[in-house]
């Protein structure tokens, strides 16, 4: 019998022992750790119960309504701006901005990090004047030391001061007393966790300023946090101010997974379209009827993804214009977003869409020198017919072509020089989400000097020419006959002659004060006559 008894009492000192809680610095977040948290009402039933506490306490806050939602994001040092000065700790942001005025800093994070025996806020990030600035604590912040356990009792102090820009400092002082007054099982929204209760005490003062001069923002807080393995954040925590002695709970957070939060001031989602039986090609017009208190923004999702937007509208416009560009059924779905929340409506297969793909996808283009010689740029102009995204393809056969000005291939409307006289077939492809089509065009292009036969018999440069007076070189092919030259203004009007005697490869001729324009330069050999075109500019 006392052997049996002894049994039971042994059996019940180890049931005791496993369900105490010992927080350790596994429980506590790591750097890329991402954990949502929700918001709630402080209610009078709240208010009734959360500072009830003890041994083995059952705390049922399961009837937690959220407002709102949010994650704690604790990112590796070197993904703040404060990497370079923290580096080895992670950082969470706190806060966009404290002070006024000159004395405002932004962007501003706490730095941790955690040991066997505690876990601490070891400096902060701060930008003043478009700047980052570290701030190190002389005296480390420790949040907990471990392991922290039913009754057990800590008091700790904080400093640390930082140089803001020349005398002007920033500085942080204060203490925090921990108190583990409850342990047993706590349950909210999240689930239900063997846990304790830490009580939190904390008196800081912010103060900003040069010297003595100097403004001191007082912040006394007090708060309850419920803690459980694994968790890394509080189940459960609810803090606020304490004013002359007193304490008023402003902020109730809890470990959440995701939630669509419902609120009376978030919009509420309808639309209709002005037809809903359609045929391909045909436009529908979808009509928003959301109601919000406040401007909100709209998504609008269609499936399956057989249709475009047309006339400049798209999936964030209020009110889309589609058109469908396949036979079959469509689901609609629109999701309107305020300051308040978000609503969605979905009507499924609300568009019928009959018939064939109305969309042609035919290749066309134009030139604008119908005889072009070698040397000339060549301006060519897409007129396809297409509908939605169009890629350009241009293959040119033979391929002793130049493209001009930054254009290529696969631009719209490119520029050509064609660089050798003869015959040149050029295909343009055009593609859309509808089909591709080709088309090709032959050009026959000249030579740009007097040639016969592949023989160059004149070269003229420069050509053109600058207004005022010019030297023209005109170069003989071996073995030139006598020549004369004469260029000639656009009505035919002689400007200057010259001669260039059998045998000369190369004569130059000075011009007289020339215009803009265009003049004519003429070859006489013999019984040959040619002309030139010369441009001044």
């Amino acid at each position: 019998m006392k052997k049996s008894i002894s049994i039971i009492l042994l059996l019940f000192a180890f049931s005791f022992l496993k369900a105490q809680v010992s927080i350790t610095s596994q429980d506590m977040p790591s750097g890329g750790d991402t954990l949502r948290y929700s918001e709630a009402n402080i209610t009078q039933d709240i208010l009734s119960k959360y500072q009830n506490t003890g041994s083995n306490y059952i705390w049922d806050f399961s009837d937690l309504e959220p407002t709102s939602q949010g994650i704690y994001e604790y990112k590796n040092a070197m993904q703040t701006p404060y990497g370079f000065y923290f580096f080895g700790s992670y950082g969470l942001k706190v806060s966009d901005s404290i002070g006024m005025g000159s004395y405002s800093i932004k962007n501003i994070y706490n730095f941790f990090k955690k040991t066997t025996s505690s876990f601490e806020a070891n400096g902060m990030g701060l930008t003043f004047s478009g700047l980052p600035v570290p701030a190190y604590y002389q005296d480390n912040d420790e949040i907990y030391k471990f392991p922290l356990t039913y009754n057990r009792y800590d008091s700790t102090t904080f400093r640390f001061v930082t140089t803001l820009s020349g005398m002007l400092e920033y500085s942080r002082t204060g203490y925090r007393v921990n108190v583990v007054d409850g342990e047993g099982k706590i349950t909210t929204p999240y689930g239900t966790f063997d846990c304790i209760r830490v009580k939190t005490y904390i008196y800081e003062i912010d103060s900003i300023g040069i010297n003595t001069f100097k403004f001191g923002f007082p912040n006394h807080q007090m708060e309850y946090k419920w803690l459980a393995k694994g968790i890394k954040i509080p189940v459960l925590e609810i803090k606020g101010n304490v004013t002359m002695g007193n304490f008023t709970p402003n902020t109730l957070r809890y470990r959440d997974q995701y939630r669509k939060i419902y609120s009376p001031f978030a919009p509420v989602a309808s639309f209709d379209a002005d037809k809903t039986n359609v045929n391909t090609g045909e436009t529908v017009t979808f009509f928003n009827n959301t109601t919000s208190i406040t401007p909100a923004t709209y998504l609008w999702k269609i499936t399956p993804y057989n249709f475009i937007y047309t006339n400049y509208t798209d999936s964030t416009s209020e009110e889309p214009q589609v058109i469908f560009t396949k036979a079959g059924t469509y689901s609609v779905r629109l999701t309107a977003s305020n300051n308040f929340g978000e609503d969605d409506t979905l009507r499924t297969d609300y568009i019928t869409v009959t018939g064939g793909n109305p969309f042609v996808t035919k290749a066309w283009f134009i030139y604008d020198k119908e005889n072009p010689t070698t040397g000339d740029d060549v301006y060519f102009t897409d007129k396809s017919t297409t509908t939605g995204s169009t890629t350009y393809l241009w293959e040119i056969n033979p391929q002793t072509v130049t493209f001009r000005f930054t254009t290529n291939k696969n631009s719209r409307n490119p520029i050509i020089k064609f660089n050798s006289a003869g015959k040149y077939d050029v295909k343009l492809t055009v593609t859309t989400p509808y089909g591709s089509h080709d088309t090709t065009r032959s050009i026959t292009v000249a030579l740009s000097d007097i040639q016969e036969a592949g023989q160059v018999f004149y070269h003229v440069y420069p050509n053109p020419l600058n207004a005022g007076k010019n030297l023209l070189n005109i170069e003989f092919s071996e073995g030139g006959e006598e020549t004369i030259l004469a260029l000639c203004d656009a009505l035919g009007k002689i400007v200057c002659t010259g001669k260039s005697e059998a045998g000369n490869s190369l004569y130059s001729m000075e011009t007289p004060e020339l215009q803009a324009g265009i003049y004519f330069l003429k070859f006489m050999t013999g019984e040959k006559n040619h002309i030139l075109k010369i441009l001044v500019r």
